[in-house]
């Protein structure tokens, strides 16, 4: 299917074109459906505890529904029983992931990220916000991806991708060193 990016404002590939190559540092869920991958070199170090840090890029839903993919075979989603979740992320060390190879708008609600290793992540837009009746202001994003250049590029089902300065992230789930 063609996405028609104009609709949009951004463009996926201009937010993600200069992660591709970069390789994956970390990947994190946590119960409530989230995850976080980590990707390029360690840029931040938790102040409390030097091992956590965080990478130069980051892609990362709270809301949105997810599943991994290798080679075309559905290995586990957000939905899936967390210690699932939590049995993979463990397991799976993230080097092998390998590095981004590209990002696809899937269609105007869903994007996959895929990695060289034959992994893609879907972030699957699913929930605009818990309320039926919302405002523009009330919607949660599906998708967040942080640059090193101090924005943070959001996704969400009725407006597409934008961009606004970063927020904190030292109270977020970071990665480990």
């Amino acid at each position: 299917m063609k996405v028609d990016h104009a609709m949009y404002g951004l463009n996926l590939e201009d937010v993600v074109e200069p992660m591709i190559g970069k390789k994956v540092l970390y990947h994190h869920a946590w119960t409530g459906g989230g995850i976080a991958v980590g990707l390029g070199a360690i840029a931040e170090r938790y102040p409390r505890c030097e091992s956590l840090f965080y990478a130069e890029w980051e892609i990362r839903t709270y809301q949105s529904s997810w599943r991994i993919i290798k080679n075309d075979e559905f290995i586990i989603g957000g939905n899936d029983d967390f210690k699932l979740i939590e049995h993979y992320m463990k397991k799976s060390d993230p080097a092998n992931w390998g590095n981004l190879a590209c990002a696809l708008q899937l269609s105007r609600f869903d994007t996959r990220f895929s990695f060289d290793s034959g992994i893609s992540l879907d972030m699957l837009g699913t929930v605009i916000n818990s309320c039926a009746e919302v405002t523009d202001a009330e919607i949660d994003d599906t998708i967040e991806v942080f640059h090193p250049n101090g924005l943070v590029y959001l996704f969400d089902l009725r407006s597409g991708w934008k961009a606004k300065s970063e927020r904190g992230r030292i109270d977020q789930n970071p990665g480990n060193a």
